[in-house]
């Protein structure tokens, strides 16, 4: 988003996380840092006085990394190092789809990285992405958070491009009784698991799904083709007509918007701005 930042309203803003350091798994170098040391919003961002974190992703070859201490030492000096001459705040940790054969890794991972970026300054923070689902069990709550100083749930994609049925992406009390998943069940486990609410961190987001699906009925089959991401902006801008009288969804709080393209009939599920404010209530409760 590099320029975008002018448009930022930055008084309302507390953290700043960069995306992303992309781990290289055999060595923990990274393969792209996407200039986090030069680019101009982490700049403003440490000008406006907001705390900078530098996001850190792996999304595949875990075993990898996770047998090769030599990898993770390096990893784990570099980041110290970037964000001390940066003048950032914190690491934040991205690893997704772990398997459950190496969550034992992940945390002996997480305790190390929390040590030592600790000991060169206290203040720093290190957070960590938890999945809205943690299908294979892959975080120990109990031991992480001697080392996490927050996480953030990644509430988002329950419904999703590849899903069978047409869905919100973030539904708030559930949706169908076939798939149970929501916002409220994600944050009632990590918090059943251990994790205090001040460090929890519900990621919401700004966008929807519009899937091509067989007919008009709520829930609805998807036909695998023309699944798109709809921006909120796209949505309230409302350019191509099509965004008009939603189907409200009091369930799950998300409107869904039922018109049809080309003869063929399309779901667009988003929150916008009552449903989100349903999300922040939740939060604060």
């Amino acid at each position: 988003m590099n320029g975008a930042e002018a448009n930022y309203e930055w008084d309302l803003i507390s953290d700043f996380c960069f995306f992303a350091y992309e781990v290289d798994a055999a060595t923990g170098n990274a393969t792209s840092t996407h200039s986090f040391s030069t680019n101009d919003a982490v700049d403003t961002a440490l000008v406006k006085g907001k705390q900078v974190h530098l996001c850190v992703t792996l999304f595949s070859n875990h075993a990898t990394f996770f047998g090769n201490t030599t990898a993770q030492t390096t990893l784990i000096n570099n980041l110290v190092n970037s964000i001390q001459a940066r003048g950032a705040h914190g690491i934040n940790i991205d690893f997704e789809g772990v398997p459950s054969s190496q969550s034992a890794n992940l945390t002996s991972f997480m305790t190390n990285l929390g040590t030592a970026l600790h000991a060169v300054n206290p203040n720093y923070k290190l957070s960590m992405c938890l999945y809205a689902v943690d299908w294979n069990n892959v975080f120990d709550e109990t031991t992480l958070n001697n080392s996490v100083d927050f996480y953030t749930i990644m509430g988002y994609d329950y419904y999703y491009s590849g899903s069978s049925q047409a869905g919100p992406t973030d539904p708030l009390y559930g949706f169908s009784n076939s798939y149970d998943y929501s916002l409220s069940r994600s944050v009632s486990y990590y918090l059943n698991a251990g994790i205090p609410s001040s460090k929890l961190v519900l990621g919401l987001p700004y966008y929807g799904r519009e899937w091509e699906t067989t007919s008009n009925t709520i829930p609805g089959s998807t036909t695998g083709n023309n699944v798109f991401s709809r921006i909120y902006n796209t949505v309230q801008t409302n350019t191509s007509g099509n965004y008009v009288n939603p189907f409200h969804s009091n369930r799950s709080s998300s409107n869904a918007y039922i018109f049809q393209n080309a003869g063929t009939w399309r779901q667009c599920w988003i929150s916008e701005e009552n449903e989100l404010k349903e999300r922040y209530d939740l939060v604060i409760r």
